[in-house]
């Protein structure tokens, strides 16, 4: 298993993705400039690419279904400064396109690991300095002042840089035997002075950033070097050895001991090169100034010498040789820290999609990079696969296609489609590890760490099945209980639930919950089970209407008041923290009678409600949540946009309520406040499926991240959820159901929580299904088909699978979409049908997801720091 902040990424560069060649002002390039002149395969060029100027939003998509946390991309010099120069001035929109690019990543937990140079030399410096080729000096001012510039408009949001990549590539194809840009056909003396002036540009790059913005941006620098692993022909003859020895110090050698070795090139190379060719030296200052300037190793490894062979003629299948690699950096090179910034393998096939040969390329590889962290003890932190996208293979055209995403370069929208190596890959992103079934459900045994908060909870009229809150459910006429009691003593007003359950056949036997557990006069006895449970916390909930009968301050109803002073007051008492939810599910009846959650005044209503309640209870009350289960308030409501306008509402509700708490009360109170959000797992039914990897992803963008997106990102709804129900409606002739918020609201929304609060039961299995034709629901909006766990144990009520190791995994999956937020979990249990106190089914389960939730924190780095139990009573 990986460890959590292992930095899962996927690659790719701007010549070969971006297109746009000449747009907005853009420079040429020498890419431009050698494809133009007809120098690559049939002739092709990058001109268009990928299209990714323009399609950059759809590649951050891709990367957030691969379940990355980084993405390496590369900046484009020219289109940036179109000369090189940066006196002749900037280019501003190419300036904006990498600005959105980065926003787009940031906005979806995604870092960017950015290169400034992936071989796209500005012409005119190749024209007018003969590039890299250049010993006056011009080229590496020229580059300091591009990677200053970069840092300073980028720097801010940018934590990880690499300033050259491969620049054995560079110096050996490009102006050793032309094969790459520029095309400079120098095999001797070109090919060491190229690579003279690229190591001093590294260095003066690494001390502009070292010196002027590190303590400020807080970030890393280093480059990318391409190595492959050179094994001995004979490893008993002492000739093969240093065969093999000479291959690996001159291909990386050549750039690592100066940078993390002496200063200096190897001896051995020096000695050697010198002999035939007129060899450059490092003066004593620059071999001070070239030591010691990378933060990490940056490795590109592909193949090494011999056996099975791919789409490349030089790329062969050996995946213990990157291992072997690994290990010789670390004992060459003092141990540094290393992340393998490519590695991935490449098809001639313009339809493979069915890319075995990829997908068992990366399980061997990654398996290996593995063995290297735990066996050898390297100091591996990161795994970058090569490539996101099939693209331009640069002197291959469009021959060669490395990509986890099959690119159709026939269309002009260049329609992107995820192979099966992309199912695989975002496996082994998202869950850390290699496992079988078998594994995955073991016992781990372990301790919550000290001052982990273990929790009950109920609410104030309260669902004893809990059926009908689940998306899952097909049934809404199940037995409803109220833990209160007393629904209308003391001046209380009417709730929904009151009217619904005094309307005959709404409920199972029309039972309501009028009496119920009678904890209204009860708390003495409540908060004894409490006490006897040893926990830390005690979550439940107000009736709003028995603060303010009507929903408005124009009465407030001191009885009620009392009641739940007297129950925080008690906790408070026996050492046991009240974790008061504000809005669970019982809305004043006479709210609702003019629109509830439909009528946009609920959001004041709801303010002056939450204000009365953190100014009343809140020096005792340090832990808010806003509201419980969103989504099941608005989805069993009426199909169409209705529950669209109901999540809408509650959120700016949410928001508002946030907002007066931290202006008012947070810095008095001390406390904290958030939103109890709730999902199931859902597995795609085939993990190869790249439908139905996207089907499961959007269930749980479509019920978690409808709220948790806005709250926790950028105020807004998930890219997919607007996209899914604006299709659907336009397919339906409707403008479309879901509402928009406005900037202003945006930013009043973003970031309104404290901590991440989630209640999680089961799991399902999901898969595509075309909904287009059916009713208009939120449901539907999906476009999927949910079913059962097979060979999960049923519990009560039906739609209850017991799958615990689902719990894992949507904690897992939050952890990542969210940027690692704090994490309580406020609700988990499982329901029986009988009334026996012999309940093993619940030991099993408690045992079961809780050791998942221990897995989660401890082997996953989840920051989890509580846990609810549901419930305290039936």
């Amino acid at each position: 298993q990986y460890v959590s902040d292992f930095a899962w990424s996927s690659a790719t560069s701007a010549y070969q993705i971006e297109g746009g060649w000449n747009a907005d002002g853009k420079g040429e390039s020498i890419w431009d400039n050698f494809t133009h002149a007809g120098r690559s395969h049939n002739n092709e060029t990058g001109d268009d690419a990928c299209l990714s100027y323009y399609k950059y939003k759809d590649d951050v998509q891709l990367l957030r279904n691969l379940s990355v946390g980084y993405y390496r991309f590369s900046l484009s010099w020219p289109r940036i400064i179109p000369t090189g120069e940066i006196n002749d001035g900037i280019n501003q929109p190419g300036v904006d396109y990498y600005n959105n690019l980065i926003d787009e990543l940031l906005a979806n937990n995604i870092q960017p690991m950015v290169t400034l140079y992936h071989w796209d030399l500005p012409q005119a410096l190749q024209d007018k300095y003969e590039g890299w080729l250049d010993q006056s000096g011009i080229i590496v001012k020229a580059f300091a002042d591009y990677t200053d510039f970069c840092f300073k408009t980028y720097g801010d949001r940018v934590k990880f840089w690499i300033t050259f990549n491969e620049p054995f590539i560079t110096a050996q194809l490009g102006y050793g035997v032309a094969a790459f840009a520029p095309g400079h056909y120098s095999p001797g003396e070109g090919v060491y002075y190229a690579a003279h002036s690229i190591i001093k540009s590294h260095a003066q790059a690494y001390h502009i950033y070292n010196n002027t913005y590190r303590e400020s941006q807080k970030g890393q620098i280093g480059i990318t070097l391409n190595s492959n692993w050179a094994d001995p022909m004979t490893r008993t003859d002492l000739e093969h050895v240093e065969a093999s020895q000479r291959n690996l110090a001159f291909a990386t050698g050549w750039f690592a001991d100066p940078i993390f070795g002496t200063g200096d090139y190897p001896d051995i190379m020096r000695y050697n090169v010198s002999t035939f060719y007129l060899f450059p030296k490092l003066s004593k200052a620059e071999k001070l100034l070239n030591k010691g300037t990378s933060d990490f190793f940056g490795l590109n490894h592909y193949t090494s010498h011999l056996w099975l062979s791919s789409a490349s003629t030089w790329l062969y299948q050996v995946p213990w040789g990157i291992r072997k690699l690994l290990i010789w950096i670390k004992r060459t090179y003092g141990d540094p820290v290393i992340y393998i910034t490519e590695n991935g393998i490449s098809e001639h096939f313009s339809d493979g999609l069915d890319d075995d040969i990829r997908v068992n390329y990366y399980k061997n590889y990654i398996n290996e990079v593995l063995k290297a962290i735990k066996e050898d003890d390297v100091n591996v932190k990161g795994y970058t696969a090569w490539s996101l996208m099939d693209n331009f293979e640069w002197a291959e055209g469009y021959s060669e296609r490395f990509g986890l995403h099959w690119v159709n370069f026939t269309d002009p929208e260049r329609t992107r489609i995820p192979k099966k190596s992309a199912s695989y890959y975002r496996s082994l992103a998202g869950n850390h590890e290699f496992k079988s079934p078998r594994e995955r459900d073991e016992f781990h045994y372990g301790t919550f760490p000290e001052g982990f908060k273990w929790s009950v909870s109920t609410s104030a009229y309260q669902v004893l099945t809990k059926i009908i809150v689940r998306f899952f459910c097909q049934n809404c006429n199940l037995c409803l209980k109220q833990i209160e009691g007393g629904w209308n003593v003391d001046g209380k007003g009417e709730s929904i639930w009151d009217t619904f359950s005094h309307t005959p056949g709404k409920r199972a036997n029309n039972e309501t919950g009028d009496i119920a557990c009678d904890s209204y006069h009860k708390v003495k006895e409540d908060v004894n089970l409490v006490k006897m449970l040893g926990v830390q916390q005690y979550r439940f909930s107000i009736s709003w209407s028995r603060i303010f009968p009507d929903g408005t301050t124009s009465y407030v109803n001191q009885a009620g008041v009392d009641y739940y002073n007297s129950l925080i007051d008690s906790l408070l008492k026996i050492g046991v923290e009240p974790v008061v939810t504000l809005y669970h599910w019982d809305l004043p009846q006479a709210l609702e009678d003019v629109g509830g959650l439909l009528n946009e005044t609920v959001v004041d209503r709801f303010n002056e409600y939450a204000d009365f309640c953190f100014k009343t209870f809140g020096n005792r009350v340090k832990f808010w949540i806003t509201f419980n289960e969103p989504y099941v308030i608005t989805w069993l409501g009426s199909p169409g946009e209705a529950p669209y306008q109901a999540a809408h509402n509650i959120i700016k509700a949410h928001a508002k309520a946030y907002r007066t708490y931290k202006k008012f009360y947070k810095g008095k109170q001390g406390g904290r406040i958030g939103m109890t959000m709730s999902t199931e797992w859902a597995e795609p039914k085939d993990p190869n499926n790249p439908s139905d990897v996207e089907a499961a992803d959007r269930v749980i963008q479509s019920i978690l991240g409808w709220f948790a997106h806005p709250i926790f990102k950028n105020g807004d709804y998930p890219e997919v959820v607007k996209k899914q129900v604006n299709e659907r409606s336009q397919l339906q002739g409707t403008p479309s159901r879901l509402p928009v918020f406005t900037d202003a609201e945006k930013v009043e929304i973003a970031g309104t929580a404290d901590f991440f609060a989630i209640n999680g039961y089961t799991s399902r299995l999901v898969t595509y299904q075309d909904k287009s034709t059916w009713p208009p629901s939120y449901e539907n909006d999906r476009d999927t088909h949910e079913e059962p766990i097979p060979g999960a144990i049923q519990a009560t009520p039906d739609w209850l699978k017991i799958v615990p190791w689902g719990m894992r995994r949507l904690l897992n999956w939050l952890d990542r979409e969210y940027g690692h937020p704090t994490v309580y979990i406020t609700e988990n249990g499982v329901g029986t049908s009988d009334a026996t106190v012999d309940d093993q089914i619940r030991v099993n389960f408690y045992k079961a997801y809780i050791n998942e939730a221990l897995k989660a924190q401890q082997l996953d780095g989840v920051d989890l720091q509580g846990y609810t139990a549901w419930s305290l009573m039936d």
